[in-house]
């Protein structure tokens, strides 16, 4: 997630500094910049702690606990709402308590096996098939 959040932060810099126009005139405006919400398609490795190892369906070389954890503690907090659709390398324990859905950690929330939300009078909905 840290590197994902980083990236969205470089973007939403470069847009800072750019003329909505393209071309280097300062005095241009600058270009809209705002990401409202972030859509993770799965494989988050939603790992709390060592234990949920034991649910995660990777080769042993890839088992690492990432940086979800933190987020999971409120260490740190997502900097834009993440909206999260179960893959195939997720914490299944964890999120087969949240079936129909829920907050994950602040700021994140999973869509659960089948959800449906509606953003910003626009309407998203997922499926997790296990």
């Amino acid at each position: 997630l840290d590197s994902i959040y980083d990236a969205l932060e470089s973007y939403r810099v470069q847009k800072l500094t750019t003329p909505s126009n393209g071309n280097a005139d300062p005095s241009a405006p600058p270009a809209k910049n705002n990401i409202d919400v972030l859509l993770c398609c799965g494989d988050v490795q939603t790992l709390r702690n060592t234990a949920d190892f034991h649910s995660l369906n990777v080769p042993p070389k890839y088992k690492a606990m990432g940086d979800f954890h933190a987020y999971y503690s409120g260490q740190k907090v997502a900097p834009v709402l993440t909206i999260m659709i179960g893959g195939n390398h997720e914490s299944s324990n964890y999120l087969q308590e949240l079936f129909y859905g829920g907050w994950v950690a602040p700021n994140i929330y999973y869509l659960g096996a089948a959800g449906v939300l509606n953003l910003c009078k626009r309407t998203s909905s997922g499926s997790t098939i296990s």
